[in-house]
């Protein structure tokens, strides 16, 4: 089919969503009368490598750049680091839960055959594509690049514009963002224009300004946000080169980084159009790997941050410089969603927000509660919430909320300024689990300025929650561009570089490659990195108390459902009866009557002392006082059942089968590559390469 304009979405982008950001775009650009096309290409890849092998990326940490580098050698011919040292870089990614699968799933394959396998496929996969879109005569090729898209996406449009140079190239997203956008449109110069920040006031403009005029579009014409050949030479001093088929080096280094192109926002979201996903359906119901995807949609409904408009948690780089919050009107929010379920008959959603409207708790969710057929949904929250707003997230359908946990001490989350406490969180994950609402959060360790004491100390009661959700990892803390650490180095004596593997992908200059990356480490990162587990654990015993501790509750949680430890408590009015299966119990069972079972009812909401027998009192139209009350808190705090952290208590106990997490389907569809890997094993690329025999250790899957 002939188009005027085709948009592609490249790996590693998930396959069980479509892309909002090209669903957007393709709408704007149809309703301007352009014809377009978008390219799923990243289902075909999936397809190719097996389903197994193309969640590498998400398998692996980010900062390693796996993804990216199994299509730099499409991207950057004749470039040829040292693969070898590449490998022992990303070692620790082999004892990942990933990687661990795939060696169950092929036993004795080598991770470093398997990846080499996956690089050298990717140059077959990058010409087959580029000449099935250049087979369709497109006047415009766009990539939209987020997280691990960047290198397939300058492979793509590389070899488009080997094959037929009168094609416009672009690119855009969130790996084009502010200075990134620059370096990008400054070091590849096949890469036409590139775009930053939130297009959807000017791209059906911009596209046709190309259409009329080729890629001679005047500065004067290009909207705020988008750098062109015209910013390209005047940055160089040459004209006419954009034309030219690729250099051989792969990057032009210019002298001088250009001008920062801007970014443009919009501040009306209702202005905005519904996304069109047609073509993401249509290209996952044609595949094979569709019996192995369970299909989940993406809305949005705000954008920027009102929490981080006012206290921009240090660590946090997602959103540029766009952070100034505006969402949509909540009846323009339910008529997307109505539109977007009813035509492609899909109820799990993931909202792409930073941070859930909190005035839609009033307004949408009990319109979304009221539905006959109920949704799956997933937000991003604050952690200091009500009772009352998670009740209203279970009824409206909100299965899943990421709440900016972080941490599980107060000074470290003063650190890194994200408003709220210990307690906070446990209070949310226990009426989480109660009313059946998953919480997704990671363990931040080795933050700029921790004590290890504050270790030793959540240590000492972290295994009082193990019946909660457990994180999804312990992870170090990362310096993202536009995070504060990334913006302001100096206020916590840092000293970054690009993270080491970024040399390893792109063939350019040091100063370059900071421009263009992300991901930064610090001095202090790579000092670390020289010592041996030992040394670490007896520099830091509290953090390795902790990471020991909350591997073990990973685990625990990890088991069937019926397995799981639970603390969980049944109220008839006279007696709550208590049922403790946590491996740090002091009996199973506990029944508290009286002033006990009042004073436990009252710590559902953690509490300071010197507010408890308040509370208490109006609750219950009672008379209680510290004296009374001191020896029954002591008693639940020693038996377990009460946290008291923060001079504040919390009873821990969740309401007996209120827990109904798992009975839908997730909010972000399903993937079961483990069974596509035994179906389908023919496709995985693992299979291929199973040259060790089983007995290997896990350490070897990266032997170089």
């Amino acid at each position: 089919m002939m188009s005027d304009v085709v948009l592609v979405q490249m790996p590693y982008a998930s396959v069980q969503r479509p892309s909002i950001a090209l669903g957007l775009l393709k709408r704007y650009l149809v309703d301007a009368g352009i014809t377009t096309t978008v390219l799923y290409s990243n289902i075909a890849w999936a397809e190719e490598v097996g389903l197994d092998m193309y969640r590498l990326s998400d398998g692996t940490l980010t900062p390693h750049l796996v993804g990216e580098w199994t299509f730099a050698g499409a991207a950057f011919p004749g470039f040829e680091p040292d693969h070898d040292a590449f490998f022992r870089l990303i070692r620790d990614n082999a004892t990942m839960p990933y990687f661990l699968k795939i060696r169950a799933l092929h036993p004795g394959a080598t991770m470093a055959a398997v990846l080499e396998e996956v690089r050298r496929r990717a140059d077959g996969f990058i010409d087959r594509l580029a000449r099935s879109i250049a087979a369709r005569r497109p006047r415009i090729v766009g990539c939209t690049s987020m997280f691990q898209q960047h290198c397939a996406s300058l492979a793509l449009l590389r070899r488009i514009r080997e094959l037929d140079p009168g094609v416009v190239t672009m690119m855009g997203g969130a790996n084009c963002e502010g200075r990134m956008g620059d370096a990008t449109h400054a070091a590849f110069d096949w890469v036409d224009f590139v775009v930053s920040g939130e297009a959807d006031g000017f791209f059906a403009a911009l596209c046709g300004e190309i259409l009329e005029h080729g890629r001679e579009v005047p500065a004067a014409i290009l909207p705020e946000g988008v750098a062109g050949p015209v910013h390209r030479r005047q940055a160089s001093g040459a004209r006419g080169a954009a034309t030219q088929a690729p250099r051989a080096n792969a990057f032009i280094a210019l002298g001088a980084p250009p001008q920062p192109i801007g970014r443009p926002v919009v501040h009306n979201l209702d202005d905005t159009s519904i996304p069109d996903y047609d073509e993401f359906f249509d290209a996952l119901n044609g595949s094979p790997v569709r019996d192995y995807v369970e299909p989940g949609l993406l809305v949005e409904t705000s954008r920027g941050c009102w929490w981080g408009a006012k206290h921009h948690c240090t660590f946090c780089g997602l959103n540029g410089s766009g952070i100034v919050y505006r969402s949509k009107s909540p009846q323009r929010t339910l008529t997307e969603i109505e539109q977007l379920t009813e035509r492609y008959g899909v109820r799990q959603i993931e909202f792409v927000d930073n941070i859930l409207d909190m005035g839609y708790v009033d307004t949408v969710l009990p319109t979304l509660a009221a539905r006959d057929e109920p949704l799956s949904m997933f937000f991003e929250v604050k952690a200091n919430l009500k009772r009352k707003h998670v009740e209203a997230f279970a009824r409206a359908g909100i299965r899943a909320v990421q709440p900016g946990i972080e941490n599980m001490h107060a000074e470290a989350l003063k650190l890194i300024d994200k408003g709220n406490s210990a307690v906070i969180n446990v209070q949310l994950m226990k009426w989480a689990r109660e009313l059946g609402v998953d919480v997704h959060w990671n363990f931040l360790v080795l933050i700029p300025g921790e004590c290890d004491e504050w270790y030793e100390e959540m240590a000492s009661w972290l295994p009082l929650v193990q019946h909660l959700a457990p994180p999804m990892n312990v992870v170090r803390l990362r310096f993202d561009r536009f995070s504060m650490y990334h913006e302001r180095p100096e206020h916590w004596g840092l000293t970054l570089a690009p993270y080491r593997t970024y040399s390893y992908v792109y063939p350019l200059p040091v100063q370059a490659l900071s421009d263009l990356a992300y991901f930064f480490e610090s001095k202090e990162d790579l000092a670390r990195d020289d010592l041996t587990p030992e040394m670490m654990a007896a520099l830091r015993p509290g953090l390795e108390a902790v990471r020991t501790w909350v591997f073990d509750w990973m685990r625990l949680n990890r088991r069937p459902s019926d397995q799981r430890p639970v603390l969980t408590m049944a109220d008839d009015g006279d007696a709550i009866r208590i049922r403790d299966t946590r491996s740090i119990a002091t009996r199973s069972d506990h029944v508290l009557r009286g002033l006990s079972r009042l004073v436990y009812l009252t710590c559902d909401d953690a509490i300071a002392a010197d507010g408890l027998v308040g509370a208490l009192n109006r609750r219950f139209d009672c008379s209680a006082t510290w004296t009374d009350v001191a020896p029954v808190v002591n008693d639940l705090v020693a038996n377990k059942l009460m946290l008291a952290v923060e001079s504040r208590y919390l009873s821990l106990a969740t309401v007996e089968g209120r827990d109904a997490a798992a009975s839908l389907i997730s909010p972000f569809g399903g993937l079961d590559f483990e069974r596509a890997a035994q179906d389908l094993g023919s496709r995985s690329l693992a299979e291929a390469c199973r040259y060790l025999p089983e007995s290997v250790t896990v350490q070897e899957l990266f032997a170089v």
